[in-house]
């Protein structure tokens, strides 16, 4: 007999396994309401990609919302907590344009959260099950990693001219445009040590071990030196196992630096063509909300592990049994009861179906079942 297990699908076995994990590490399940007050994610409309939301008028008059995030919920509901972490994990569906299409599509996706003084531990911690996570759906991926104190510690660092577009030159990193990045310095007088470094930082990639000595070549100040000491911690926690060589580096994962601080980090696996896993650290959408703790997270998105890992096709039975209308319902219903108790999916009908695919067919006829071609 077939045990549970091997009857869900692959983004259901992932979601189980990983329930499983989170709840191992201390993360309890959140639930939260479908709907939202629609002002709420008004007033923190650059947190959502897009800024579209679903929105509908209650029977009371108020004005919902079809969640778009579920990150912004638990900020918004977290308790004040001194000294530990309120530490959530969740499975729920929300509501986002769909990309190339003029519609919304109902997104499933599985997150967790770590509220709380977050340090060295709680960060590899979360990176750590970032990567089992990506593990459980296939050997082959990786995570790629950055963090904002590098980048801003670059664009707010002294020898940037104080008429440097620091929009322009954040979005030539984003999309690792040298030649335009070089366009942007020239223009504000930057200076060649400046230049140089913000020139390395669009090109540094690879492993994480192998990209850190680029990375010190052009840190400078305190706040710098800090976000470089946190991607050596996570190096020397990896070095000699097995993540060493799934984690990489690279600068060009911003996310909004109006909420985002600290490490942040994209996941990939090879079948899926597309970020599967994104998540980093947030304190400041935490500070936003009046609340004197920190936040770091991720989340999957289980619907491209749906889209890109389909399922060969089920019979929809495994025995199609055909009955005469006057047949004796208590012994039929005895030998489909022995079949499903046999772990057999079982289907009756008085005709043979058009449309359904089954394994093998057989006819009850006076209370015994009997093979047919049929």
């Amino acid at each position: 007999m077939d045990s549970v297990l091997d009857t869900l699908k692959k983004e259901e076995r992932v979601a189980l396994s990983l329930r499983q994990l989170y709840e191992r590490f201390g993360y309890k399940k959140y639930k939260m309401s479908r709907f939202e007050e629609y002002g709420f994610y008004m007033d923190n409309k650059s947190f959502i990609p897009g800024g579209q939301i679903i929105s509908f008028t209650d029977l009371d008059g108020r004005l919902l919302a079809l969640k778009p995030d579920v990150t912004l919920s638990i900020v918004k509901n977290a308790k004040e907590l001194k000294g530990c972490f309120d530490k959530l994990y969740y499975i729920e569906n929300v509501y986002k344009p769909a990309k190339g299409a003029h519609k919304f599509k109902e997104i499933s996706q599985l997150g967790l959260e770590a509220l709380g003084p977050v340090d060295g531990y709680t960060t590899l911690e979360v990176v750590t099950l970032a990567l089992r996570s990506l593990q459980s759906v296939e050997d082959d991926f990786v995570l790629d990693l950055s963090h904002i104190g590098i980048v801003t510690g670059l664009l707010e660092s002294s020898e940037l001219p104080a008429n440097a577009d620091k929009e322009q030159i954040l979005q030539c990193i984003v999309s690792k445009n040298v030649h335009d990045l070089g366009r942007q310095l020239k223009a504000c007088n930057a200076g060649e040590g400046i230049a140089a470094k913000l020139e390395k930082l669009i090109t540094i990639n690879g492993s994480l071990g192998s990209a850190l000595p680029e990375i010190c070549s052009i840190i400078s100040g305190g706040a710098m030196e800090e976000a470089y000491e946190e991607l050596s911690d996570i190096y020397k926690a990896i070095k000699g196992g097995e993540y060493e060589n799934r984690v990489r580096v690279d600068f060009s994962i911003i996310n909004d630096i109006n909420y985002y601080c600290g490490i942040i980090f994209h996941g990939y696996v090879s079948r899926v063509p597309r970020m599967l896993l994104s998540g980093g650290r947030y304190d400041k959408l935490l500070q936003k909300f009046g609340k004197g703790v920190g936040a770091i997270g991720f989340a999957l998105i289980l619907d491209e592990i749906a889209a890109y890992y389909p399922e060969d096709k089920d019979l929809d039975a495994d025995v199609l049994i055909l009955y005469e209308k006057d047949a004796d319902c208590k012994g039929l219903l005895e030998a489909v009861t022995r079949l499903a108790e046999n772990g057999l999916k079982v289907r009756t009908e008085t005709s043979l179906p058009q449309g359904l695919s089954y394994g093998r067919i057989v006819r009850y006829v006076k209370g015994k079942l009997e093979e047919t071609d049929v």
